[in-house]
């Protein structure tokens, strides 16, 4: 799964309310192999889901 968009998915991150602004502006210089296993690891964590290959935050509980 490669991302095309990078913007696209940093908004996807943002939303994430464990990401901190400060880990935003470090993930911008990550190559897009580093935020995919950064994303896998959101998802096995269970904050994000994916619906028809998109990123979605996970709601609240």
């Amino acid at each position: 799964m490669r991302f095309k968009n990078k913007r696209k998915l940093y908004q996807l991150i943002s939303k994430i309310p464990r990401v901190s602004p400060l880990s935003m502006k470090l993930m911008l210089k990550w190559s897009s192999k580093k935020l995919e296993r950064y994303l896998n690891k959101l998802k096995k964590d269970g904050l994000i889901e994916e619906k028809n290959d998109r990123f979605y935050p996970t709601p609240y509980q």
